[in-house]
């Protein structure tokens, strides 16, 4: 059975988060609440630096609130410009929800936009920064385990309408090889845009890109999930076709 990210606990120290998962070869995850643009820093990671899952929102923001319960981190952030949007977002841990394997971590974020406007753009994009060397994608616009070649690797910034990444990097000193997964879930994602510099894969997903009215509250989600390289390609399927069967979010 995969290590339960759900059932450890956050805990809040002044802006900063740390999540501490029993059994996570992954070790603490941590992110700065003020910064959420950052994302989740993955401790023991076996590449070390990966940032996953931070929430850019195209400008400068406000850390309205934020509460920890159980293991669910909540923080509402307001833009400090003319679209006066605010954002909830919601870390956590959805290795069971997914069915990830045991040496699987797998996180999601879930975003939440409204205004006091009467149409506002609320677009904004959950990032990434992680180490690679290859970025695959879903042949076909989806990820099937026993579909042919279901993943395939692309020499520019990639598809447009790409929905899952699969990242490849090369093996650290002392550390065991590691595949990257990210995806995006509903019909709110747009796409998820990429591109390698410097030996790092910088990842956005576009969300929100309609108009927002007043009085209406939109909601998606992203997962990212760290696994082995050995045999990436079936468990990061796996993954993808699974968070795609979750309920939607429903709209408001």
């Amino acid at each position: 059975m995969p290590p339960d990210l759900a059932r450890a606990d956050w805990t809040i120290t002044d802006s900063r988060a740390v999540l501490v998962t029993p059994r996570s070869r992954c070790g603490a995850v941590h992110i700065d609440l003020g910064r959420p643009e950052d994302g989740l820093e993955v401790g023991a990671t076996r590449a070390a630096g990966d940032r996953v899952l931070g929430l850019d929102l195209g400008g400068a923001v406000r850390l309205a609130d934020a509460w920890a319960r159980g293991g669910d981190l909540t923080a509402v952030y307001e833009t400090i410009d003319a679209r006066q949007v605010r954002a909830t977002a919601m870390w956590r841990g959805i290795g069971d929800a997914v069915g990830a394997d045991d040496d699987v971590a797998a996180w999601e974020v879930i975003v939440s936009a409204q205004t006091a406007l009467l149409q506002s753009d609320a677009a904004l994009a959950v990032t990434g920064d992680v180490l690679a060397t290859t970025i695959l994608y879903p042949a076909g616009g989806r990820a099937s385990p026993g579909a042919d070649r279901p993943w395939r690797a692309s020499t520019s910034d990639g598809p447009a309408t790409a929905r899952a990444i699969l990242v490849r990097r090369a093996t650290a000193t002392g550390t065991a090889a590691s595949s990257v997964v990210v995806a995006l879930h509903d019909e709110h994602g747009d796409a998820i845009a990429t591109r390698i510099e410097d030996g790092h894969a910088r990842i956005a997903c576009r969300l929100f890109r309609e108009t927002l009215e007043k009085g209406v509250l939109l909601r998606s989600r992203v997962v990212a999930a760290i696994g082995p390289a050995d045999d990436d390609t079936t468990w990061a399927s796996r993954l993808v076709d699974r968070f795609a069967a979750l309920p939607p979010m429903l709209d408001t």
